[in-house]
C-alpha cells in the first residue's frame, strides 16, 4: 500500500499518531508501547492492522470525538473477524490508559503476560478506561478481562460503549477475585446487541464477599470456569433464575450457597448451549467442607452437567424438591464422611449412578430415582450405611449395589419402605463384603441379594 508499514516494532519515547511524511501508517506486526511510553491517539486517527497487535504496557491515551471517533480496524479493503489480533494492556503499572470516543473491530485475541486472550480488546492485570467507544466482529469477546474486581484492585472501567456483533461474549472476565459490588460501578451503562450470547461471561473467579445473584449492566452472567464461594461468604440465588455454565463452569461452594426456589419458581443450573443441549456439557455443583452445611438447594432443577452435585469433605447441606437430570456422570455424589439430606427429589435419566455414597452417611427419601444407567443407589463402603426410605427406584442399573468394606447387617434396616420396579437387575448387589456380624441370609427391603 501507499503507507508506512511497521512491523515488531517497540516505542523508546512518547509518540502522538499521525502520518508519515503524508503517508499514513498501517502495523502489519506487533507495537508494543513500553513502560513509562505514552502512545497518543487525537480524534479522526485510523490505525489500520493486519495480523498483527498493539501491546501497552505503558499508557494508550485514545480520546476521540463523538462525531469524529479514532479507529482501530483491519487493513483489509473487505473487512472480516480475526484480521488482526487487537490491543492488549498487559500490566500496566498505571490506571492513566484510557479509550473514549473510539472504535475497535475485526479483531480476535491478543498475547500477553496472562496468555492468549480472546478478545479484540485484551485486559492482563491493568485498569485502563474504556468509555463512548464501540467494539464490534470481534472473532471471539468484545472485551477480555483477566484480573480481579476488589476494593484493593479496581479492575478495568467500560462504561457507555457498544459492544455489538461480536462472536462470542461482549465482555469476558476471570482468573480473579470479584467483589460484585466494586464491579457493578466498574462495567455499566453499556449496549449490548447481537454478540453470542448477548451475556457477560465469568471463568475462574473466587467471589470476594455475600453476592444474590443477578444480573450485570442488564445482561445475565454465565460460568466458563470455576466460581468459588469461600467459607467466609454467602451466595444467594433467587427463586426463578436461570444459571448457564459451559465448558469447564463449575460450582464450588465452601462457605454458604442459598438456592431456594419455590414449586412455581424452579431455580435452573443448565448448559450454555441453548440450541443443543445434552449431557456433560458443563461440570456441575461442587459442596465441601464443614463450612458449606448449612447450604441448602431447594426446587432447584441441575441439568446436563458431568456430575449434576457432588457433596465432600464432612459437609451437611440440605437438597430437597429438586430434579438431578440429564448429567452424563452420577446425578448425586457424596463423599469424605458427608451427610447431606436429601429428600423429595427426582434422580432421572443420568448416564451413570443416580446416587453415589463413598464413606459417607446421606439419608435419602421421599425421593423418585429412574432411567440411571448404572445402579439407583451405590454405597462404596458399607460400614457407612446410608439412611434410604421412602423412595421410588424403578428402570435403572442395579436397584441399590452395596462394595467394599465390612457390612453390619443391622445396617440393612436403614434400607426400608421403597418401592423397587423394572431395574436391571431388580437386586441388591454386594460385591467384595466382609460381613462382620452373624446374619441370616433373606431379601433387603424386599428385594433379592
Amino acid at each position: 500500500p501507499n503507507a508506512v508499514g511497521l512491523s515488531d516494532i517497540t516505542l523508546v519515547d512518547d509518540y502522538t499518531w499521525g502520518p508519515v511524511d503524508g503517508l499514513p501508517i498501517r502495523v502489519y506486526g506487533n507495537l508494543t508501547v513500553p513502560v513509562d511510553v505514552t502512545l497518543t491517539l487525537n480524534p479522526g486517527d485510523v490505525v489500520k492492522c493486519f495480523d498483527s497487535q498493539i501491546t501497552v504496557k505503558g499508557v494508550l491515551h485514545a480520546v476521540g470525538a463523538k462525531n469524529n471517533p479514532i479507529q482501530f480496524t483491519s487493513a483489509k479493503e473487505v473487512p472480516s473477524a480475526a484480521d488482526w489480533k487487537g490491543i492488549c494492556f498487559d500490566r500496566t503499572p498505571s490506571s492513566n490508559s484510557i479509550m473514549k470516543y473510539c472504535e475497535v473491530s475485526y479483531g480476535s485475541t491478543v498475547s500477553s503476560s496472562c496468555g492468549w486472550l480472546n478478545g479484540a480488546i485484551g485486559i492482563c492485570h491493568a485498569s485502563p478506561t474504556i468509555a463512548h467507544s464501540t467494539i464490534s466482529n470481534s472473532f471471539y469477546a468484545g472485551i477480555y478481562v483477566y484480573g480481579s474486581y476488589t476494593m484493593d484492585t479496581d479492575g478495568p472501567e467500560i462504561s457507555q460503549s457498544t459492544i455489538r456483533t461480536n462472536g462470542g461474549y461482549p465482555i469476558s472476565v476471570g482468573n480473579g477475585k470479584i467483589d460484585f459490588s466494586v464491579i457493578a460501578q466498574k462495567i455499566h451503562d453499556n449496549t449490548y446487541q447481537g454478540n453470542n450470547p448477548n451475556a457477560i461471561a465469568l471463568r475462574n473467579v473466587t467471589l470476594e464477599g455475600d453476592y444474590i445473584w443477578s444480573t450485570l449492566d442488564g445482561l445475565s452472567l454465565e460460568l466458563l470456569g470455576t466460581f468459588t464461594v469461600p467459607s467466609a461468604y454467602k451466595l444467594t440465588i433467587p427463586a426463578g433464575s436461570l444459571i448457564r455454565a459451559g465448558g469447564d463452569g463449575y460450582i464450588l461452594i465452601y462457605g454458604n450457597l442459598q438456592a431456594i426456589g419455590t414449586d412455581a419458581q424452579n431455580i435452573t443450573f443448565t448448559t450454555t448451549n441453548r440450541s443443543n443441549p445434552s449431557p456433560g456439557q458443563w461440570k456441575g455443583i461442587e459442596i465441601s467442607g464443614g463450612d458449606s452445611s448449612s447450604t441448602r438447594l431447594e426446587y432447584c432443577v441441575v441439568e446436563y452437567a458431568v456430575n449434576g452435585i457432588v457433596v465432600r469433605n464432612v459437609s451437611k447441606p440440605t437438597i430437597t424438591h429438586c430434579d438431578v437430570i440429564n448429567n452424563s456422570g452420577n446425578g448425586i455424589a457424596v463423599y469424605n464422611l458427608s451427610e447431606p439430606t436429601i429428600s423429595h427429589c427426582g434422580v432421572k435419566h443420568n448416564g451413570n449412578i443416580g446416587i453415589y455414597s463413598k464413606k459417607s452417611l446421606p439419608t435419602i427419601t421421599d425421593s423418585e430415582i429412574d432411567h440411571c444407567s448404572g445402579s439407583a443407589i451405590t454405597i462404596d463402603n458399607a460400614a457407612f450405611m446410608p439412611t434410604i426410605s421412602q423412595n421410588t427406584i424403578e428402570a435403572n442399573g442395579w436397584a441399590l449395589y452395596i462394595k467394599n468394606g465390612g457390612l453390619d447387617p443391622n445396617d440393612l434396616g436403614k434400607i426400608s419402605g421403597n418401592t423397587f420396579s423394572l431395574n436391571s437387575p431388580n437386586a441388591v448387589g454386594l460385591s467384595d463384603i466382609t460381613l462382620v456380624d452373624d446374619y441370616t441370609w433373606g431379601p433387603v427391603d424386599g428385594l433379592p441379594i
